[in-house]
């Protein structure tokens, strides 16, 4: 009964298994000692004082027979069993009781035969080990078409459907009478006709494609289309049968669940190879093909107005089409991820309040330059609340260099140069002519690798404008000695000093701090002109008066200024309202006496 399987089984030699009870082997010498054992080892005479000698010859065979009046014995089974016995002894001989006798064996042996050999069942081994048993064998068939089908995600339910389907089926006999043969059509040409079907379909959308398995070529009948959706699936375990005619102790009924868990199943994909190492197996050629595209056609495109002018994939890369376990296939995105950066899942902080490119860096041991290389794409320091930060290096499978040119404009900066103008006060200045920058057209080839720079190479220059150098008049005119050289108290009102002159709490002060109110009237301690009305992040808003003798006089922190440059202003003027601008810690005036450029201390040159 040994036959190959479609499905990558064969049967083996059925032999019975032997039970220890009883061993099941018949024989009409042997069903004949079982009868003889019934019977009594010797003949048994029953003295039953009958007339004649002889019971047996032929001239007083049954004739004048008298029975004695005997009494009755109790009844009991050893009773019975003697009257069956006497029975025999007296009638053995007659043929109409050997021929039932006959038959009833007949039949015994033929019902015993029966019950022997239908009582059949296929134990199935995975690679010669049993793991369970089916009672018919066209369970284990739809099992395994189910496994080819569906592969790891095949299901009870599945098999439950295709063993009610395949029961429901016809007889041979009922298909012939609805679907009769075509004399003209045979088995060989359909199968001749498939086979040429199947081969037909076999388009991998290459030229050649590398098809191994180990050292072993495969089957044209094995392969998978890979550029179909619909996969097929390889049970590569070898599942053997074997036929006994009772059922196994010690193995259960085998289902599709422990049957797909016994064996290793393999599936066609289209498996991507880098430099010798295989990197990411798809689900078809198709689909690796267009992943290849995607990642080499993203660095392709035109950065800042270069032109493209080549570009090479460092990396020997190839597309093999091979069986493999369908648990390896992964979907094209993260196939992706995995050849761009590195990782299937790349690892990431959020951003959160308060988070910067250092403490992202220091909590993950990296430094802020460690955490820019692992996101290029970023081109500030400012992050934002949900912003995804990569804490990992990019290590991509595949490199792409790219061989561009671009051509730029690049300046040319200007000159400067000053003129006097007595027209003028020192403090002041104009421009007379405007600087502007020249330019030249420069062509730049450019290498970049998965579109960072990497060299750069200047190519021609050609010169587009020249360069205008910029005029500025400096002021020479020196105001007059307008000031009375004694200074008054320049906050209304008094106030008292916050901080003194010199040194105060480890730093040197250059004035002196008098608190005050916001928006309390500040007065010019002097006569003269102001040279400086304007803003700055440490005096917030202040003025500066020269008063021409070579003392000047500065009012810092100021809420509003209401002197501006070039006004002449007299002693008690009001110059600005106190407050709190620049580096302060709360409203005051700051107050400073120079005399020609250096710091003096404010309370040698009044009295309050």
């Amino acid at each position: 009964m040994s036959k190959e399987s479609k499905y990558n089984y064969k049967y083996g030699k059925p032999h019975a298994v032997k039970d220890e009870r009883d061993s099941r082997k018949l024989s009409f010498k042997s069903l004949g000692d079982k009868v003889r054992e019934l019977l009594p080892s010797k003949k048994l005479n029953f003295d039953l004082k009958l007339s004649s000698k002889k019971l047996n010859t032929s001239k007083n065979k049954f004739s004048k027979l008298t029975l004695p009046k005997v009494k009755l014995p109790e009844f009991n089974f050893k009773s019975k069993f003697e009257k069956f016995s006497d029975s025999l002894s007296g009638l053995h001989k007659n043929k109409f009781f050997l021929g039932s006798l006959a038959l009833l064996i007949v039949f015994a042996i033929a019902l015993t035969t029966y019950n022997y050999f239908s009582n059949k069942h296929y134990i199935i081994y995975a690679d010669g080990e049993p793991i369970g048993f089916v009672r018919d064998e066209a369970q284990l068939e739809l099992m395994m078409g189910i496994l080819h089908d569906y592969g790891p995600s095949s299901e009870e339910d599945m098999y439950i459907t295709a063993l009610e389907e395949y029961y429901a089926e016809p007889t041979d006999e009922q298909q012939l009478l609805e679907d009769p043969v075509d004399p003209g059509v045979t088995d060989e040409t359909e199968a001749e006709e498939e086979s040429e079907a199947d081969i037909g379909t076999m388009d991998f959308g290459v030229a050649s494609v590398e098809l191994t398995e180990g050292d072993e070529e495969l089957k044209i009948e094995d392969v998978i289309d890979v550029n179909s959706s619909n996969h097929r699936y390889n049970v590569v375990t070898q599942i053997t049968t074997e036929l006994v005619y009772e059922e196994p102790e010690d193995l259960s009924e085998l289902t599709l669940t422990q049957l797909k868990n016994s064996v290793y199943i393999e599936t066609g994909a289209a498996v991507i190879v880098i430099n010798g190492e295989e990197i990411a197996a798809l689900k078809d050629y198709a689909t690796a093909e267009n992943l290849l595209e995607i990642i080499i056609s993203s660095y392709l495109t035109e950065r800042g107005g270069s032109e493209l002018l080549d570009h090479k994939v460092q990396e020997d890369i190839d597309i093999v089409v091979k069986p493999v376990p369908p648990e390896d296939i992964i979907p094209r995105d993260m196939a992706l991820n995995l050849l761009s950066t590195g990782y299937t899942e790349r690892q990431v902080h959020v951003v959160q309040r308060g988070d910067s490119l250092w403490s992202i860096g220091n909590k993950n041991g990296m430094t802020v330059s460690q955490v820019k290389e692992c996101n290029p794409e970023l081109t500030s320091n400012i992050l934002h609340i949900g912003q995804e930060i990569a804490i990992e290096p990019l290590i991509p499978y595949v490199h792409v260099e790219t061989f561009e040119k671009i051509k730029t404009t690049e300046y040319i900066p200007f000159n400067t140069t000053y003129t006097k103008d007595s027209s003028m006060y020192t403090w002041q200045s104009r421009t007379v002519t405007d600087g502007v920058r020249g330019r030249n057209e420069v062509i730049y080839e450019i290498v970049r690798v998965n579109g960072v720079e990497k060299a750069r190479e200047k190519v021609s220059t050609e010169r587009i404008s020249d360069p205008v150098t910029r005029v500025i008049a400096q002021g020479t005119k020196v105001p007059e000695a307008t000031g009375t050289g004694s200074f008054i108290w320049p906050v209304d009102g008094g106030g008292s000093i916050t901080s003194p002159f010199g040194y105060t709490r480890g730093r040197y002060h250059h004035g002196i701090d008098i608190g005050c109110s916001t928006g309390t009237r500040i007065f010019a301690a002097d006569d003269g002109i102001v040279t400086t009305s304007a803003y700055h992040r440490t005096y917030g808003y202040y003025i500066i008066i020269d008063h021409g003798n070579g003392f000047s006089t500065l009012y810092a922190h100021n809420s509003r200024l209401l002197k501006s440059l070039g006004s002449k202003v007299s002693k008690g003027d009001i110059i600005a309202y106190s407050g709190s601008t620049g580096n302060s810690t709360g409203p005051h005036l700051h107050f400073e006496i120079r005399l020609n450029g250096n710091h003096q201390n404010p309370m040698n040159y009044f009295r309050r």
